[in-house]
């Protein structure tokens, strides 16, 4: 089944260091949760966590290969 999932997501920064134990970068690992699901092709919308479950489609989704620029944050002045 091919659709869109809908939902949040989390952030959880991991850390990279080098051989002296220094910080040498940070990658997001990102989790989504997902609240609802839409298929554009056979008009199938569920909605909510028991939806979801019943359908048999994951509540959450491990976004592989996330862009780090996608989760900077400004900082606040």
């Amino acid at each position: 089944m091919q659709g869109l999932i809908s939902g949040s997501y989390d952030v959880d920064w991991q850390v990279d260091y080098d051989r002296d134990g220094s910080i040498s970068g940070a990658y997001p690992v990102v989790t989504m949760t997902a609240s609802g699901f839409s298929c554009g092709f056979c008009d199938l919308n569920l909605d909510g966590a028991a939806e979801l479950k019943a359908s048999g489609l994951p509540r959450t989704v491990d976004i592989e290969d996330a862009d780090p620029e996608d989760f900077y944050e400004e900082p606040g002045y």
